[in-house]
């Protein structure tokens, strides 16, 4: 930590373009700032107002109260921190010194505004996590929110329902017809499953022509109404469009409960072959999608299907 003697404080304050303000360490009472400051919080001195810094940032947000009380209880370190101006959303790195002024203690802030720079981490963040083509979750996010999803659900001893999607034919919609074909059958199917689904609902793009969806807090018609309702809307517009192909999607539904004692591929494998069971071997016995389930470690047979 830095220690300023206070007939410094006026140089920097007139000198310094970065905003700079000196606070009370106790009350966090504003007792100067530079010009750069009273630009940057628009700050407008009112004789009948205490004028705390408390009042310029958002204090709920999840550092502000960590700072403030680093600051209170004279931390010899106050590492970087980083708030959010309530009024402007600007986002801030605020960097803090010690200093004695009048003979008290205070504390010197230097606010950087890194609103940019944070929102672009923020975007490339949320586009790492996006299929390109979609929009939708990619496999790995799909994953990562299926394995938070049954985390949950085995705390709240609760249920979801997992859906697996295949489009059908894509394979030989891009080998006879060309990628545009298939990229368009693609965006057409997303953009009806996302007019169909909630949003609760999960969806992801987890293969070239594989999706998954995870339904939570409903019941189970209502998860079967959403998948019939986007195969009759597929099926609709593959009828109406003046293409060489037909359109449909296959798929495949189950309920998982806090009971069952699986993990997260071994699920959508099920879901998978639970897809495969009703796109393929519609004669097929349940006894033998069954022991599909109890390979990989389902032991509630009623809760798949």
């Amino acid at each position: 930590m830095n220690f300023l003697r206070s007939d410094n404080v006026e140089y920097l304050f007139n000198m310094v373009p970065v905003p700079i303000l000196m606070v009370s360490r106790n009350e966090l009472q504003i007792v100067r700032l530079n010009a750069a400051a009273v630009s940057f919080l628009r700050y407008a001195e009112d004789e009948n107002a205490a004028n705390l810094i408390n009042s310029f940032f958002d204090i709920e947000h999840k550092n502000f109260k960590a700072w403030k009380q680093c600051i209170q209880n004279n931390c010899m370190d106050i590492p970087e921190y980083v708030l959010l101006l309530k009024d402007q959303q600007k986002i801030v790195k605020i960097h803090t010194a010690s200093v004695t002024f009048k003979g008290m203690s205070h504390v010197l802030l230097s606010l950087v505004d890194i609103t940019t720079t944070h929102n672009q981490i923020k975007k490339l963040e949320q586009l790492a996590m996006m299929d390109d083509m979609t929009g939708l979750l990619n496999r790995r996010t799909f994953r990562v929110n299926l394995e938070m999803a049954l985390q949950k659900l085995r705390a709240e001893d609760g249920i979801f329902f997992l859906a697996f999607m295949d489009l059908d034919d894509l394979k030989k919609v891009n080998d006879t017809y060309g990628h545009l074909e298939g990229d368009w059958y693609i965006n057409t199917f997303t953009s009806l499953l996302l007019k169909t689904l909630r949003r609760t609902d999960i969806a992801g793009r987890i293969g070239g022509d594989e999706f998954a969806v995870i339904f939570s807090q409903c019941s189970v018609s209502y998860a079967e109404q959403s998948i019939n309702r986007l195969q009759q809307q597929l099926k609709t517009i593959s009828a109406s469009v003046n293409k060489p192909f037909s359109m449909g999607v296959s798929t495949g539904l189950i309920m998982v409960d806090s009971r069952m004692e699986v993990g997260v591929d071994a699920l959508l494998h099920i879901a998978d072959e639970a897809m495969y069971n009703k796109k393929y071997c519609q004669s097929t016995k349940k006894d033998a999608l069954l022991a599909r389930a109890e390979k990989f470690g389902i032991k509630n047979h009623d809760s798949f299907w």
